[in-house]
């Protein structure tokens, strides 16, 4: 992602002086569901306060700090004559500081925007790819079709990246969808006020039309309402998703690509239904980056490599009983990332070269 924005790397792997960085913005995180969780919190100024003061009071944050200026400098510098991030030329078309040309706001508001996506945008990556493993270490059918698919597109050993290959790639994409539909990226609820007198909530269930002012289930929602929606609690309706709590990559295949929903209104519900990226004007201007990174990350390992539970690590998972029957489902951290795990482990096809020379 920081190759993405500022068109340089962070070396968080490479670096064991940078780990602190990861816990940091584990913190990050937790202050964002809190704050978008309950918004009054920030709107009194308790965001404000509570970053100032770990500004200053806390040595790792400092440091972080310190870091991030002198990354942000250099990756803008490092773009003024060469190709960079996608946030870099906007940085420098805002000005120099110091220089005549300098929009103070438009310049702090650039790099607050390229940060914000270089070090947050990859949680959902990397909460994804974390989701897909864990889910094709206890569905090894489902890994399995995937794999065949793979190496049926891509039977050579070269390097996997975007394009038509990859796109006709269905199943694959579906994989990933399911992945985000059973772990949104972006759990928590978005907030937004009504500012409109004309807004209404329409609903289906029994309990929405008894509500009172309702009409066949339309509710008048006043203006200056907080309203938002779950969805995380979307993605679990059993009356929009058949088996919700089941990783079933085939709902979302057509039947003549496989799929197992023969009922086309099943089928449109549950797409309408199920947006990890959200809709509308604020919706994730990243979705297609996103989905373009996971398809080729998620292509080059199962094409090579086998995947299961690690031995001696614990399985994070909850049991839930849905018809009496057991079925998984990954446990949440909180917002949108945790500390640790799922603890996979990778195991070579064999018969791969490039699957030999990577592992």
């Amino acid at each position: 992602m920081a190759q993405l924005g500022f068109g340089t790397r962070t070396q968080l792997l490479e670096r064991p002086d940078r780990r602190y960085i990861l816990k940091l913005l584990h913190i990050h995180a937790k202050k964002l569901g809190i704050y978008e969780g309950w918004p009054a919190l920030n709107n009194i100024g308790l965001g404000g306060f509570v970053s100032r003061f770990m500004a200053t009071m806390v040595p790792t944050v400092r440091r972080f700090n310190k870091w991030h200026h002198g990354f942000t400098a250099s990756a803008v510098a490092n773009s003024s004559n060469t190709p960079g991030g996608v946030f870099a030329p906007l940085i420098r078309g805002s000005g120099t500081p110091g220089k005549s040309n300098y929009f103070k706001r438009s310049h702090e508001q650039m790099v607050a925007e390229g940060s914000f996506v270089t070090l947050t945008g990859g949680d959902g990556y990397a909460l994804t790819l974390s989701t897909l493993y864990f889910y094709l270490s206890h569905y090894p059918e489902c890994q399995d079709r995937l794999a065949q698919e793979l190496r049926a597109q891509f039977p050579e050993a070269d390097v996997i990246t975007s394009g038509p290959k990859l796109a006709n790639c269905v199943y694959l994409r579906a994989c990933i969808i399911e992945a985000m539909r059973m772990v949104p990226p972006a759990s928590n609820v978005p907030w937004r006020e009504c500012e409109s007198g004309n807004s209404v909530l329409v609903g289906d269930s029994q309990i929405e039309k008894q509500r009172p002012g309702s009409e066949s289930g339309v509710v008048q929602i006043p203006i200056g309402t907080d309203v938002g929606v779950s969805p995380y609690t979307i993605f679990r309706r059993k009356d929009i998703f058949r088996e919700p709590a089941r990783f079933w990559p085939e709902r979302w295949l057509d039947p003549a690509q496989g799929g197992v929903i023969a009922d086309d209104g099943e089928r449109y519900r549950a797409r309408q239904a199920c947006k990890p990226f959200s809709i509308g004007p604020r919706n994730c201007s990243g979705q297609q980056v996103a989905m373009t990174m996971a398809s080729v990350g998620v292509a080059n390992i199962l094409r090579d490599f086998e995947i299961r539970l690690a031995d001696d690590k614990p399985d994070i998972l909850k049991k839930v009983f849905e018809d009496g029957r057991p079925e998984l489902d990954f446990e949440l951290h909180f917002f949108t990332m945790w500390k640790e795990g799922p603890w996979v482990q990778f195991r070579s096809r064999g018969d791969s070269a490039s699957a030999i020379g990577r592992s």
